[in-house]
């Protein structure tokens, strides 16, 4: 006999709880949508144009004649290809564990749906952090004394560089630098940090937020993040390992934007095929009887993509 056909149903209510919790995933030390901001597009794969330094910088005769016509640019972009692919995961929710939840049942539904969301993101983190700290593909330069020796550490001096660097190679500046959790502790305790702010803003008061506020305005950018994002390495039935995502021996510098511009010179986007995938992260629900269990499914249609790799710069060696 054929099977049954299974029907598919998109939650939506199920969908507003997973993208709250994709929303405030940067308060848990993720930080993919702040390096790679989300780009929609209605094609599953195509060309984008990548950003050249000659592109914007070329100094341009603009006098006109009378009657005469105004210069124009015959610079091109160069373009590359994107090609968004499909991650997902599933959870199942079994009929006797539905029972433990009583009337609750919208809580049984949700923590089923974000142990899936939880597990597509930080996938995505992995995939995005991995191009973010790619020295074969991003200019970088070492620290010489790593963050972690407070008494000679010169961080700003390295940070300084980076931009310089970035402008004069790239014409560009960074409005974000990521660092690890344990940079960020370092970095509080060199002895430069704290001799230079002593008087006006000791850096050891506060708390987080007002912390990265200081070391922003000290650092000369718009923000400094946290990458904080674990995952656990060990294999399945063994104890777990812990191990961030980010390197903490890495200091990033990026120039990101929050338009829809692709030929401002930013870092990188995530591309987002709208066709199959509106959101980010779309949930489904369907039923599977020979497991007597509903399934709750995460998926999305992307790929991370470089737009403008000048628009980045590693420190390295800084822990």
């Amino acid at each position: 006999m054929p099977s049954p056909e299974t029907t598919t149903i998109v939650r939506n209510d199920l969908g507003t709880i997973a993208w709250e919790y994709a929303m405030e995933a940067s308060q848990r030390g993720f930080v993919r949508s702040q390096i790679f901001p989300t780009f929609e597009t209605s094609r599953k794969e195509g060309e984008y144009p990548v950003i050249t330094a000659e592109s914007f910088l070329k100094l341009q005769p603009t006098a006109r004649a009378m009657r005469g016509a105004y210069n124009r640019s015959d610079y091109t972009f160069k373009n590359q290809t994107y090609s968004c692919v499909e991650n997902g995961f599933e959870e199942l929710l079994d009929d006797s564990e539905r029972e433990l939840y009583g009337d609750a049942q919208i809580e049984a539904e949700t923590i089923a749906t974000l142990r899936a969301v939880d597990v597509v993101l930080r996938k995505q983190e992995q995939r995005a952090i991995t191009m973010a700290i790619d020295t074969s593909a991003i200019s970088n330069a070492g620290a010489g004394t790593a963050w972690s020796t407070s008494a000679t550490a010169t961080p700003r001096k390295n940070v300084l560089d980076a931009k310089e660097a970035m402008r004069s190679g790239f014409g560009v500046k960074p409005n974000i630098m990521v660092i690890s959790d344990a940079s960020k502790n370092d970095l509080l305790l060199t002895a430069e940090i704290m001799d230079a702010l002593k008087y006006t803003n000791p850096i050891e008061l506060g708390g987080e937020e007002a912390q990265l506020r200081v070391l922003a305005s000290y650092f000369g950018v718009d923000e400094v993040i946290i990458a904080d994002a674990q995952i656990d390495s060990a294999k399945k039935g063994q104890s777990k390992s812990l191990s961030d995502l980010w390197t903490t021996s890495i200091c990033g510098l990026y120039k990101v934007s929050s338009s829809r511009d692709l030929k401002e010179p930013s870092f990188g986007r995530t591309m987002l095929w709208t066709g199959d995938s509106p959101q980010n992260i779309v949930t489904e629900q369907y039923r599977e009887d020979p497991l007597r269990s509903d399934v709750f499914r995460v998926r999305q249609n992307t790929d991370e993509v470089y737009t403008f790799v000048g628009a980045g710069r590693l420190i390295t060696g800084v822990a």
